[in-house]
């Protein structure tokens, strides 16, 4: 029975979508530049007037309060649905990578698309009713093709005389410009991928041992970590994680768990991990070249802690491997760069102390 209901009403807006009335066609110039003063749509006496046409041809068209509302109800429900497609566009964008963390940015951005295009797919295919006696929208509108549209309602109050000039036609609705989605579609297509990045920070694991390990995060496998005892600028597993707080479970070839803790992972931060090597120590190496009012030798910070997960505090430029040396360039700008090192705690005794 609902079903009916809704079947019918569904289809009584679809006919007036597509067919809404007949219009009658009119040049441009045969519209007279003074309109009588009763109101286009219903034939009251009008109150106030709106500007129709483009900077070429314009007419001050008269209307009543009533039908000046569903006269410009079209432009307002446009703006909204616009301004909701925006919205659904960045919110959609910030928010997935953190509600679907573990999907890829593909399918995120497909659904985001789609929640992105619904208010203008809605505006677009589902138009407010028209009230009997009344036009659908405006009374007047000028086409693409120069011809003025003015729906029989308005010739038959006779607002306007439709027999000698005009020439009657039934078209399909009024066509309404596509080109408003295109910007929040675009937006969502540019916002997602870098909020995407931003909430999965990059995660280097490095495996000290002599025997070739596997990583899981909660509980997923992310791969084999092979032995690297020296430092090594492509050494470790290259990871990019979902922030917060993830079980990071270390395994041995036989399946037995060697290292289990629970990091923090940080959104737009660098982190490092290095189970199953307390006598390794890390530290952060800083130093300045060219003109950069900073000390011009080089500082160690070491990074501490028992579970060996570090959220990284600077941007690191070189991975486990020595700073260049210094030239002496007094022109240069220069700059302070940070390289990430480690040894055994046994070679570097100053960050044991």
């Amino acid at each position: 029975m609902w079903g009916a209901r809704l079947a019918r009403y569904c289809a009584r807006r679809y006919r007036v979508w597509v067919s809404p009335e007949r219009v009658w066609l009119h040049h441009a110039s045969a519209v007279p530049e003074i309109l009588p003063s009763q109101c286009a749509c219903c034939g009251l006496p009008a109150s106030q007037v709106s500007a129709e046409g483009d900077s070429g041809w314009q007419r001050l068209v008269p209307y009543c309060d009533y039908c000046l509302g569903h006269a410009s109800r079209p432009a307002t429900r446009q703006l909204g649905a616009w301004l909701a497609s925006t919205l659904l566009a960045v919110t959609a964008s910030a928010t997935f990578p953190l509600i679907w963390p573990w999907s890829s940015w593909a399918i995120q951005l497909i659904v985001v698309l789609l929640l992105t295009v619904t208010p203008v797919g809605l505006e677009r295919w589902w138009p407010p009713s028209r009230a009997k006696g009344h036009v659908a929208a405006k009374a007047l509108w000028l086409g693409s093709d120069g011809l003025v549209r003015l729906p029989t309602r308005a010739v038959a109050n006779g607002w306007l005389p439709a027999g000698r000039t005009g020439q009657p036609r039934r078209e399909p609705g009024r066509r309404r410009d596509g080109r408003g989605v295109i910007f929040p579609l675009a937006l969502a297509a540019l916002l997602l991928p870098v909020f995407h990045r931003l909430h999965h920070p990059p995660l280097r694991v490095l495996n000290l041992s002599r025997e070739v390990l596997s990583l899981e995060v909660d509980g997923r496998s992310m791969g084999t970590l092979q032995p690297s005892s020296s430092e090594s600028v492509s050494a470790g597993l290259h990871l990019r994680l979902p922030s917060g707080s993830r079980q990071l479970l270390v395994r041995n070839q036989q399946g037995a768990v060697l290292a289990e803790t629970r990091a923090e992972l940080l959104s737009g931060a660098h982190h490092l991990y290095a189970p199953l090597s307390p006598h390794q120590c890390f530290w952060i190496e800083q130093m300045s070249y060219g003109r950069a009012k900073h000390p011009k030798a080089a500082m160690h910070r070491a990074l501490g802690g028992h579970t060996r997960f570090w959220v990284l505090p600077d941007s690191i430029d070189i991975w486990f491997a020595p700073l260049p040396q210094e030239v002496a360039d007094g022109m240069s700008s220069g700059g302070v760069v940070s390289a990430l090192r480690h040894a055994l705690c046994v070679d570097v005794p100053e960050l044991t102390r």
